[in-house]
């Protein structure tokens, strides 16, 4: 399972990542009034194809609002205070039907969500891969790396809890960090008309004007290159350094 996360083996999603990257394009055609909405939708889509190689439809797809309504719940159940339990823990012995119950209605709610989140697509990946209908995935793969001589069940449940993660993290981490870096190259083209204009002419001059980029001309676009590195650069959206480095004049080169 471990292999499948090394950045070696990133290169067996990148067609996940420009199916994904190419619907969002079409969208934009036909309408942009809600771009960071649009860019939440491919995030979605990518982890969805990625983890179990499924294939999200539009945003009302059952596999993103029920990620969705399950980190929902999550984010609102961590914040101190939202339900009066937290501040009279006594309450949780009342049955849910009673007023001041809320608390465990919604939980119960949640928590279908939550299960929804971790079997169904699970299941669906399964059901594809035993009968060799299965696109490439992360589910996929591991399920055909299972060790046969062990017991596979406790494999399953590994394989199943660790892929249920990842849409959870698309929602709860993915729209802060992916989307939010994404928009922030948006933002730093519009504001910079000299670049975005030297952008689209490396990309007319390599690519042609009646073509999309893939990853194979990566190393032909040096230009679109830095300007995802600038992007990372210039607005981070979490601190990607533990400690500040700087150079001093000193009997060492560099001091932390």
């Amino acid at each position: 399972m471990h292999h499948d996360f090394q950045q070696a083996e990133a290169v067996r999603f990148h067609p996940h990542e420009l199916k994904a990257a190419r619907n969002l394009l079409r969208r934009l055609l036909v309408s942009s009034d809600d771009v960071m909405e649009e860019l939440l939708q491919m995030a979605g889509e990518t982890i969805m194809s990625i983890t179990y190689g499924i294939q999200v439809e539009s945003k009302d797809d059952p596999y993103i609002t029920n990620a969705k309504e399950g980190v929902h719940g999550f984010h609102l159940a961590t914040v101190p205070g939202t339900f009066l339990v937290n501040s009279i823990p006594i309450l949780k012995y009342v049955p849910e039907w009673m007023p001041f119950a809320g608390f465990k209605r919604q939980a119960k709610h949640w928590r279908r969500s939550v299960h929804y989140m971790h079997m169904k697509p699970y299941e669906a990946a399964k059901y594809d891969f035993e009968r060799g209908n299965a696109t490439m995935s992360f589910v996929s793969s591991c399920l055909r790396n299972m060790d046969s001589s062990s017991d596979p069940g406790p494999q399953e449940d590994i394989i199943r809890s660790t892929a249920g993660t990842m849409p959870f993290l698309r929602n709860a981490a993915g729209s802060d960090t992916t989307v939010a870096a994404i928009a922030t190259g948006i933002l730093g083209l519009l504001t910079n008309p000299q670049a975005l204009k030297k952008a689209q002419d490396e990309i007319d001059r390599v690519v042609g004007p009646d073509n999309l980029p893939t990853f194979g001309d990566e190393n032909s676009l040096p230009y679109i290159t830095a300007i995802t590195k600038e992007t990372l650069r210039w607005r981070e959206v979490t601190p990607i350094g533990t400690y500040p480095r700087s150079c001093v004049k000193s009997t060492n080169d560099c001091l932390r």
